[in-house]
């Protein structure tokens, strides 16, 4: 499983096998199966995960009870929350698994060593947190500017192998429209 993740994290930066076997100390995997909450809301971590199979879903949760997704995730992506990991603040949203997944699991502070050590750690994370604030700046934008069906357009292009994956009122909740907006959407495209 190990060899995934080198796979990926080597697409944004040459990682020696010197600088590789450092790493691997603080690498665990972990399974988890559908449904499972992997992070709570208003709980903390010390963990970022890779996911090699699978997918999650990031969302809201109000006092009531209602949920709003916030991202999905899924094989070959890195997730946690950056807030817990980085400042030790309660993580503003849940993580849950949408199908069974594994995971590889590293310490977000042992990680935090390497980066003073090579420059190729230091990178990674650099590029890895400019890809999370783009994504972002893409997100909000959608919000604020795109209709709901341009909303919708930019899902199946994010996320074209996931359609089938994730459930129509996860979609409506991630496009911030109800269910019945969303297919009446999905009949006006076909």
């Amino acid at each position: 499983m190990s060899n995934i993740i080198r796979q990926a994290l080597g697409q944004i930066c040459n990682i020696t096998d010197e600088e590789w076997n450092k790493l691997l100390p603080f690498i665990k995997t972990r399974s988890i199966k559908k449904n499972h909450v992997l992070l709570e809301q208003g709980s903390k971590s010390i963990n970022f995960y890779f996911i090699t199979k699978g997918l999650v879903r990031f969302y809201y949760s109000t006092p009531e009870g209602k949920e709003f997704n916030k991202s999905f995730h899924h094989e070959n992506d890195f997730v946690g929350s950056l807030l817990t990991m980085k400042r030790d603040m309660p993580s503003t949203f849940s993580i849950q698994a949408l199908e069974d997944c594994e995971l590889i699991v590293i310490n977000y502070k042992e990680f935090n060593t390497l980066y003073d050590e090579h420059r190729c750690w230091d990178r990674i994370g650099r590029i890895m947190a400019e890809e999370l604030a783009i994504r972002k700046e893409l997100r909000e934008k959608e919000f604020l500017l795109d209709s709901a069906e341009a909303r919708y357009e930019s899902f199946k292009a994010e996320f074209p192998d996931l359609q089938n994956r994730i459930n129509l009122g996860h979609i409506a909740s991630y496009l911030g429209i109800t269910q019945v907006q969303l297919s009446r959407i999905r009949k006006n495209i076909k």
